[in-house]
Order: C-alpha cells, then sequence, then structure tokens
C-alpha cells in the first residue's frame, strides 16, 4: 500500500528483517535485506543480518560480497569491520587484519578485545605451526612480534581486569618467550658472556609468567594444567620450596 502511494515504509521493512532474523529464516532475510538495499533504506544492520545469514547457510561468495558492499556504504562499523578481520584472519592476511585492528580501535579505543586478538596474531605470526600444530622455525624479528604481542595484552589486562583470560595469555605468552630464550642459551656454551645475558633474559621472563599464573590459580584452585608449567617456573627460577608444594598436591590427586 506505501509502495501504491509513492512511499518507501523503511519500518516495516526493517521489522520484517529483524523478525526473519531471530527466526533465522534465509529466505526471507534474503528477501528483505536486498529490499532495502534495493530501495536505499539500508543500514548496516540490514548487511550484518544478510552477511550472518549467508555464511550460517555456507554462501561464502555472497557473503563476502555483501561485506565488501555493506563496508563500502558503512566504513566505520566496527561489526562488519570486525568480520572483515576474522575474514583475513581466516586466509592468513595477518597484516591486513592487523590494518583493520587499527582501524577498529581508533573507532573503539576501549576495547580490550580488539586489542587481543591483535595480541594474538602477533603471537602466532611469533611462533609459527604447520598443519599438524608442530613447531616451525621462529621468524628474524621474533622479539619484535613478542614484544607487540605483550603490549597488545598488556593493554588488554588494563581495560578489562578481571578478565582471568587475558591474565592467563600474559602468563602464557612470558612462559613461551622463556623457553624460547633459554633454548637459545643452550646454543651458546661456549660464549660465557653471552650465555649469561641470554640465562638472565629467560629467568626475567619467568619471573613475568609466574604472577599471572599464580593469580589464575588463586581463583582456580586444582587446576593440573597451570599448576604443572607453574611448577616447572618455580624449578627454573629456584623456587624450589613453591615446587615441592605443587608437587605435593598433584600427588594427591
Amino acid at each position: 500500500m506505501t509502495k501504491m502511494m509513492g512511499k518507501k515504509d523503511t519500518s516495516s521493512l526493517s521489522s520484517a528483517l529483524t523478525c526473519a532474523a531471530a527466526a533465522r529464516d534465509a529466505e526471507n532475510i534474503k528477501k528483505y535485506a536486498q529490499k532495502m538495499i534495493s530501495e536505499k533504506v539500508a543500514t548496516a544492520r540490514t548487511f550484518s543480518d544478510l552477511y550472518d545469514s549467508q555464511m550460517n547457510v555456507k554462501d561464502s561468495t555472497g557473503a563476502m560480497q555483501t561485506l565488501a558492499e555493506g563496508i563500502k556504504a558503512f566504513p566505520n562499523d566496527s561489526y562488519l569491520r570486525s568480520r572483515e578481520t576474522e575474514h583475513m584472519i581466516r586466509t592468513g592476511k595477518s597484516q591486513e587484519a592487523i590494518d583493520n585492528l587499527d582501524k577498529l580501535i581508533a573507532l573503539t579505543p576501549n576495547n580490550s578485545a580488539l586489542y587481543r586478538v591483535k595480541a594474538n596474531i602477533y603471537d602466532n605470526i611469533a611462533n609459527p605451526k604447520d598443519a599438524k600444530g608442530r613447531d616451525l622455525d621462529k621468524p628474524k624479528n621474533f622479539e619484535e612480534l613478542m614484544t607487540k604481542a605483550e603490549a597488545g595484552y598488556k593493554k588488554a589486562s588494563e581495560l578489562d581486569p578481571t578478565n582471568l583470560d587475558l591474565v592467563m595469555d600474559l602468563g602464557v605468552l612470558y612462559n613461551n618467550w622463556g623457553g624460547f630464550e633459554q633454548g637459545v642459551c643452550e646454543t651458546l656454551t661456549k660464549q660465557a658472556t653471552k650465555q649469561k645475558e641470554c640465562e638472565a633474559k629467560s629467568t626475567e621472563l619467568f619471573n613475568k609468567a609466574i604472577p599471572n599464573l599464580e593469580k589464575v590459580l588463586a581463583a582456580n584452585p586444582g587446576r593440573r594444567d597451570i599448576m604443572v608449567p607453574l611448577r616447572k617456573l618455580y624449578l627454573l627460577t629456584n623456587q624450589n620450596d613453591k615446587a615441592q608444594k605443587i608437587t605435593d598436591q598433584l600427588n594427591k590427586k
């Protein structure tokens, strides 16, 4: 009726799309979303709903086309940018994903999740694995990448200080980083001075890992996946009494 009167009933179209999305009705989501797009009354949510629906029905080609059109129309929409970033990560376009995250961070600078994702990308680039999950050689700029990952995890934790997952991220990062440095030390046995410097750095990183893992363990007593690496860290940093305490706890289980 509104069309016969030469009007666009944006409200009704939007409501119909919302209902279709709630019902996960792919056919009607597509119908109403495309109608809103063709009528030039689409919002960022229109493209988001259509993209999500197309991904749910495995129409990746259509989904990526929708995403591209949506970002062109709404370049500052954080949801659409986030989905674009996810696609970049899935397809191995790490630097493009980081650039996209920087744009999102500029829009929402207090979003801890964005810093965590960015840190995770740097972490993964620094610690590559093959298709079977086996460690590959570290890149030449390993230290630079790990430093950027550390900065991202720390920023995320500052923004969301009660999130223990972020505390765990930092603990694992320092533990892995320290382990790498320890491996480097073993290749320097004939260079006493460099070996001492290397050992000092690995110990420093291990000592950074310990309080993070201790905090997570305090909130989750009995978690073996934290107790075992924590015991190893105590031994590596000559905290034998603490290591023995965890050993006794593990033996009781």
